[in-house]
């Protein structure tokens, strides 16, 4: 059991990954791998089996260094699992967001990350936590800005991106960037036509 909740549960997740547009290397390296730490227990169990059918005493000495083997392979693999697919995910992520920006505000073609500091606006930088978006047309036009909020979902916090339009000073529309509700019935919230109409050309 062990072994077999970890990929069922995985092969679920993979496929819902999958199913809403996560690029495939990344899940085939944490298929993989979960497929090795399966084998890897499995081998664990085949070994204590063995020892409790030979009476071999798993105590002591052998017994904290069946521990220490069980205990470096998993963190090999959870080490190997992050290093290999972080770069990935982060571009992934960056990608989603770029998407996400051009969505409420139509049309740009360049993005540009800012920060407030004190009475400064400025570009931001990695350590930045606060930021919001600008997108320019191709002359270098400003059209619009682009700012992150949270609401409460059913299972968790909604993280939103807002679009404002200068021109008419108002919201031009929302995109969903974090959504842990359920496929299907809370994350309706980024995808009904008629909710997301609500916040366009929205005084503000």
């Amino acid at each position: 059991p062990a072994a077999a909740l970890p990929a069922f549960f995985g092969d679920i997740a993979l496929d819902h990954a999958e199913a809403i547009g996560f690029p495939k290397p990344p899940l085939e390296t944490h298929g993989n791998l979960g497929i090795a730490t399966m084998s890897f227990m499995i081998a664990l169990a085949v070994v204590h089996l063995a020892a409790r059918w030979r009476h071999w005493p798993l105590g002591g000495g052998r017994g904290w260094l069946l521990w220490g083997v069980s205990l470096v392979g998993v963190v090999l693999l959870i080490v190997t699992a992050y290093e290999s697919t972080k770069d990935t995910i982060a571009n992934y992520k960056k990608q989603q967001l770029e998407q996400a920006v051009r969505q409420v505000i139509p049309g740009a073609e360049t993005i540009r990350t800012y920060t407030v500091d004190g009475d400064t606006v400025r570009l931001a930088t990695a350590g930045d936590k606060s930021h919001f978006y600008a997108g320019y047309d191709h002359a270098g036009k400003l059209l619009g800005l682009a700012g992150e909020a949270a609401s409460p979902g059913y299972a968790d916090m909604l993280i939103l991106l807002y679009g404002y339009n200068p021109q008419c000073q108002c919201i031009n529309g929302i995109s969903v960037l974090q959504d842990h509700d359920t496929p299907g019935f809370g994350d309706k919230v980024g995808k009904d036509p008629e909710f997301l109409a609500n916040f366009r050309a929205l005084d503000a």
